[in-house]
């Protein structure tokens, strides 16, 4: 007789197995734990994502460079590392001491197909930052700081055919994430392209 059958025989009978003593959870974690949540800044949570992702001797390329914060918790060659940006706000990497290679457009990237195991993707997210007219420009007042680091302070030369707003946002990352995807591994395309969206919320 299965376990199915004799199930349904207790059942009918109403003479049912010993109750299971229910498992009570004990004892302290033995192993550094990285949380699927955490709150923390750009640095501290990068930092933990490299460490899931990214192991020691990838080829690394920081498409959108900004102001390096990704960067200032991660040791030092660890990986080999490539930085470049649209409009790079320095020229050279202060704790790396890697070249920041400027006018760089992550929808056009420098590298051979299948040439990197990473590509770190952090374009502006605020379709304000994506203006016809400097005096529309977001980043006023208390947002000051977004239009330091995500823009130039320049208007945004667009064409007729061009989406405006934010669906100019969405073009940029998914145009720009194509192009990552052509540069990357094959063996390392699935999880390996990091956008800043993706810790924000989980690791996609």
């Amino acid at each position: 007789m299965n376990r199915q059958t004799t199930l349904f025989t207790e059942l009918e009978t109403g003479i049912l197995p010993k109750t299971i003593t229910k498992r009570v959870q004990s004892g302290k974690p033995s192993t550094d734990v990285i949380l699927s949540a955490a709150v923390s800044g750009n640095a501290e949570l990068f930092a933990q994502i490299a460490e899931l992702h990214l192991p020691k001797g990838f080829v690394i390329a920081d498409v959108t460079y900004g102001k390096g914060v990704f960067w200032q918790q991660i040791p030092t060659r660890k990986y080999e590392l490539h930085f470049s940006d649209i409009h790079a706000k320095t020229t050279r990497d202060p704790i790396h001491q890697i070249e920041i290679h400027n006018q760089i457009d992550c929808r056009n990237l420098p590298y051979q197909t299948a040439s990197l195991d990473a590509v770190i993707l952090d374009p502006p997210y605020m379709e304000g930052l994506f203006r016809r007219d400097v005096e529309h420009l977001a980043g006023h007042g208390t947002y000051a700081a977004f239009r330091e680091h995500y823009s130039n302070g320049q208007a945004t030369l667009q064409t007729q055919e061009e989406p405006k707003w934010h669906e100019a946002v969405i073009d940029l990352y998914i145009k720009a994430g194509i192009e990552a995807k052509r540069a990357q591994l094959k063996s390392s395309c699935n999880s390996n392209s990091i956008p800043k969206s993706s810790f924000e919320i989980g690791v996609s």
